[in-house]
């Protein structure tokens, strides 16, 4: 386990911010499963940083043939992340999820704070 913490902490000053935020999202994940909210949350705001970080956002879909496989890719993680923010909060009693709001604004096609 000590092995797998040393790859994760190696793996977010990788600079490689997709890879980060999938990794982040799968940990956030885990610890929602493990019954472990509070790091859980941790990992969900990771995701958002990451999210930030390479300047990812939802599309619409007709725009969806323009962007590459790769960044298809990512975009399924994009409500996973708004998802667990949302369960963390109603389920467990969590913050408010602020941290993915503009996400859950971009899904919406709605107005964000930029």
């Amino acid at each position: 386990m000590q092995i797998a913490w040393e790859c994760l902490a190696e793996l977010f000053t990788s600079g490689d911010n997709r890879v980060c935020f999938q990794a982040a999202a799968f940990v956030a994940s885990g610890h929602i499963y493990a019954r472990m909210p509070q790091t859980a949350l941790l990992y969900i705001q990771k995701c958002c940083k990451f999210i930030e970080a390479e300047e990812l956002r939802f599309v619409p879909i007709v725009d969806a043939a323009r962007f590459s496989e790769d960044s298809t890719k990512l975009w399924p993680l994009f409500p996973q992340a708004i998802y667990w923010a949302n369960y963390l909060f109603l389920m467990c009693g969590g913050p408010e999820p602020h941290a993915t709001a503009d996400l859950e604004n971009q899904f919406r096609q709605e107005p964000t704070g930029q």
